[in-house]
């Protein structure tokens, strides 16, 4: 059944009705030092409809084409559904974006496996093992509703992966870097991810076992920005923010961070992970500034979240087939007014540079209370990179630690779906781990 005859279908019981489809092939080359090579190939696809009948909203999804009982699983949901009041948004035009390139949708093994070996000759070293993975993504999503709305776009992801192990201890992992874009990564690319990898890789020759004080200065590389960013985004999430859950509830237009800083949602970015013309409840994308120099400025919602907080919706609106509509990230941009050019080592002078962090899995990330393991760090005296410095535990307050910032680095880059700069944080708690 075609998308716009299940809605046809459904409004004949509902008084609105809509549904996104999702698919996406993935085919996933992985290549290691030690010889071993392997291609696999994954698929996936997924329908979610969603209808209102007497003012209750209920829901539906399957991962088959054969979607001809949703209609009947979508009523009864409604029948113990929570009651909503929001209006489908109408056709309108759509901004232009790019979110796929044909050179990148074509990409079969081989050319994949030529990007993979390029990177392993890249990171490839005499202490330790490497492995890489190079991996294209085809998909499409389209998105119809009742008020004749018919939208849609393809999308390609194409992504590079490393993993350094020592050779001695081959559980030890020194490094894993990935990077993902819309389109295929050229050498100036590879080599970037190669740069990143390296240069402090090579420092793990000098094994230091020294513990850093309470209150150390970290630097916190791009990656290890964007991890720390997690309870901010949180916090700025309408389901948080408008219902007294976050806690800069109540405090728009207030001072929350250092005010060199904002925070942007930008959908609309050409060629990154999550660029989009248009969310899954069909509202058109738009830009979107959460934190204005430092000042709480904006949230995120989409249709559901905007109906009960009596606001419109932001346009972030994800759906999968299985589950409650929710909201969710494009891009993510960390800008600073000021920022400084020097080496990241050189503005720490003394400290711990971070590449990565691991959040644990428990915890409750909305307080902004953190305690994690750094995948990849590294200790810093005098400007000068001594020594790495495996599996130490940083902890503290990000809201906080957001308001002591030293250092706020340039150029910002990208990684993955977010761009950030790295920063130079006082007062961070760093311990070895036990």
């Amino acid at each position: 059944m075609s998308d716009p005859l299940l809605v046809s279908a459904a409004s004949q019981s509902a008084d609105m009705a809509d549904v996104v489809r999702k698919r996406t092939e993935t085919l996933i080359v992985e290549l290691s030092d030690s010889g071993r090579s392997e291609v696999s190939e994954e698929r996936a696809a997924g329908v979610h409809l969603r209808i209102r009948v007497n003012g209750r909203v209920g829901m539906a999804g399957a991962t088959t084409e054969r979607v001809d009982t949703l209609v009947a699983a979508a009523i009864a949901s409604a029948s113990v559904g929570d009651p909503y009041e929001f209006h489908l948004p109408a056709p309108s035009s759509l901004p232009s974006v790019v979110t796929s390139d044909p050179d990148a949708a074509t990409l079969g093994p081989e050319r994949l496996a030529d990007l993979a070996r390029d990177l392993l000759e890249g990171v490839r070293g005499d202490r330790g093992v490497a492995a890489v993975w190079a991996e294209r993504c085809t998909g499409r999503v389209e998105i119809v509703n009742s008020r004749g709305l018919q939208a849609g776009y393809d999308t390609t992801l194409v992504g590079l992966g490393v993993e350094l192990r020592d050779a001695r201890i081959p559980e030890l992992v020194w490094a894993r870097v990935t990077e993902a874009g819309r389109r295929v990564p050229d050498a100036a690319g590879i080599a970037e991810l190669v740069a990143e990898v390296r240069p402090l890789s090579m420092s793990r020759q000098v094994q230091l076992d020294l513990s850093p004080p309470a209150g150390s200065r970290v630097c916190f590389l791009p990656r290890a920005v964007g991890a720390l960013l997690r309870p901010i985004q949180r916090a700025l999430q309408g389901q948080a923010l408008l219902f007294g859950k976050s806690i800069w509830s109540g405090r728009m237009g207030d001072s929350v961070v250092d005010p060199r800083l904002s925070l942007i949602d930008d959908p609309l970015v050409d060629g990154r992970p999550g660029t989009r013309p248009i969310d899954d409840d069909g509202v058109a994308a738009h830009r979107r500034v959460l934190i204005d120099h430092g000042r709480l400025h904006g949230y995120l919602t989409d249709l559901m979240t905007g109906a009960r907080a009596r606001v419109p919706s932001t346009g972030h609106s994800v759906r999968t087939p299985f589950g409650p509509p929710r909201v969710g990230y494009s891009n993510l941009r960390l800008d600073a007014s000021v920022t400084d050019s020097r080496a990241p080592a050189s503005a720490l002078g003394d400290g711990v540079l971070v590449r990565d962090i691991v959040w644990p899995d428990t915890g409750h990330p909305m307080s902004g209370v953190f305690r994690a393991v750094t995948a990849d760090s590294y200790l810093v005296r005098g400007g000068e990179i001594a020594g790495r410095a495996d599996r130490l535990v940083i902890a503290g307050n990000i809201y906080d630690l957001l308001q002591r910032v030293a250092e706020i680095g340039a150029p910002t880059r990208w990684v993955g779906a977010r761009r950030m700069p790295w920063m130079v944080l006082e007062g961070v708690d760093v311990r070895r781990a036990s």
